[in-house]
């Protein structure tokens, strides 16, 4: 009764932890970490609120390519926040990344609670619960209203039953109604139920009669999916048609660049820094050669298979699949466990390891929990937001420098503020002088921190009366991200301000 109480005791103070940590990620993570996060959901939420001009919407929209289930989610929380006369767009993106959270953390729990049976050894069942909430992406990912998550999210929470083992034909429905879901939010995701499906019919010998009420709660999933974008487009569609022509028949994606078949192979190594990554890799060889009828793996091949064979490849691409990158990593070690412990000079290299791990992870936990999704671009936004909201502003700004503009295709509406009278693009620093400072307002400069390598460039920024303020990324993190392949340092924004 005694070891009971002490493992409840343990795993509620993970639960605890979790949510604070889920909670601060969720506040300082300002902004989106692509585009489409925003783009494709936020936007096309307001155009349907009546709050954005369609014209000025991705070039998705009017494919309508884009399953709108998470638009119209957005939507209802929207008009909720709309109720309590909360304007601060800020405020809005927030409780839609703490509606994330609160889904992760269910989704997470949901899962541990039903596979860490798959450990007997007590302390590999702490350090699964520890890494299934603490692998230091997986905060950053849990509170991201992008359609990576949410899909990976419902995804989860099916392979959860699949795993209880429950027959039940109201659970095998639910299954298929979590799969549907899943689909609905990011249509790559039917590459590991794909391999799911195979999993069930070749490994699991699962009943045909099962398999048929699984597919009946996915296609009633779809089928509703189906209405719900025609409602939402204003006429008939059929959004995963409309996808698969625009991105693999007319080939738009690849207009966005292309990589060769390696690219995963090489980033599932390099982007979760090569710590995690290379032991994740190194987990995916044992379990190929020690437990080839996997479950995990016969989700997560599939899926980074057939998306190596599309020439646009985004790291983002198999974040669905991130939430199992911790059970994979302590299944394999698992199956060292043994080997490990009767050899002692391993052993000490086994305690080195994790010691390593566990520094690499905490740096990372503290690194996204207090910075903004984008490199702080949104995160210098809500700045101006705060502090320059009584007066017109009047903002210059160097090539590539503009956080409301940075990618050439106009200004991000939702984050734009009411109160600037002007925006002005110079092309160098010794152009101040043709722009001086306007009365009676606020005048702010804008400037990439590459931009200020020269000692000469800040000696006359500050010639002109200007002083800095902020930069988007603090100098304690930047220092961690130099470290990270996937970090450009030409993205650090610095903001002046006028006298």
């Amino acid at each position: 009764m005694l070891i009971k109480k002490t493992k409840n005791f343990y795993y509620s103070i993970i639960l605890i932890t979790a949510a604070i940590v889920f909670f601060v990620t969720a506040y300082n993570s300002h902004g989106f970490y692509h585009p489409d996060e925003h783009h494709q959901i936020v936007e096309f939420a307001n155009a349907k609120l009546g709050l954005h001009d369609p014209k000025t919407l991705a070039w998705e929209y009017h494919y309508q390519m884009r399953p709108t289930l998470q638009p119209v989610i957005c939507c209802f929380v929207f008009k909720a926040i709309h109720s309590l006369n909360i304007k601060n767009p800020y405020s809005q993106v927030f409780f839609l990344r703490l509606l994330t959270a609160l889904i992760a953390f269910i989704a997470i729990h949901f899962f541990i609670k039903n596979t860490k049976h798959q450990f007997e050894n007590q302390t590999i069942r702490k350090g699964y619960c520890l890494l299934s909430y603490f692998l230091w992406f997986i905060p950053f990912l849990s509170v991201r209203f992008a359609s990576e998550t949410w899909s990976g999210l419902f995804f989860l929470l099916a392979l959860s039953l699949i795993i209880k083992n429950s027959a039940k034909k109201h659970s095998l429905l639910t299954i298929g109604i979590l799969l549907g879901i899943s689909f609905l939010f990011r249509f790559q995701i039917a590459f590991a139920i794909l391999g799911l499906f195979l999993w069930l019919f070749f490994v699991n010998k699962t009943k045909f009669s099962s398999l048929i009420f699984i597919c009946t709660g996915f296609l009633s999933i779809f089928m509703l999916g189906v209405c719900l974008d025609c409602w939402f487009y204003g006429e008939f569609v059929f959004t995963p048609w409309n996808y698969y022509k625009a991105n693999i028949i007319d080939d738009m994606s690849s207009l966005f660049g292309t990589s060769p078949w390696y690219f995963y192979l090489i980033k599932l190594i390099s982007f979760p820094n090569y710590v995690v990554g290379v032991c994740f890799v190194f987990a995916i060889i044992i379990l190929l050669i020690k437990m080839p009828k996997n479950i995990y793996l016969w989700c997560f091949i599939p899926f980074l298979f057939f998306h190596s064979l599309v020439p646009h490849k985004e790291e983002r691409f198999i974040f669905p699949l991130a939430y199992l990158f911790a059970i994979v990593l302590i299944t394999a070690y698992n199956l060292l466990n043994d080997f490990i412990q009767k050899r002692g000079i391993t052993r000490v290299l086994n305690y080195a390891l994790l010691v390593l791990f566990t520094v690499v992870n905490i740096i990372g936990l503290l690194v996204m929990g207090f910075s903004g999704a984008d490199k702080g671009r949104i995160t210098m936004t809500k700045y101006v937001y705060d502090h320059y909201n009584k007066h017109p502003l009047n903002i210059l700004y160097l090539t590539n420098s503009n956080p409301y503009s940075p990618w050439h295709f106009g200004f991000n509406q939702f984050y734009l503020p009411n109160n600037i009278k002007k925006q002005t693009h110079i092309h160098s620093v010794e152009e101040i002088n043709v722009f001086p400072p306007m009365d009676s307002c606020d005048n702010l400069l804008f400037i990439r921190k590459c931009d200020l390598k020269d000692p000469n460039v800040t000696q006359l920024i500050e010639k002109n009366g200007y002083i800095f303020k902020k930069q988007s990324v603090p100098i304690w993190v930047e220092g961690v991200f130099k470290l990270h392949d996937n970090f450009p340092k030409m993205w650090i924004y610095t903001l002046y301000e006028h006298k």
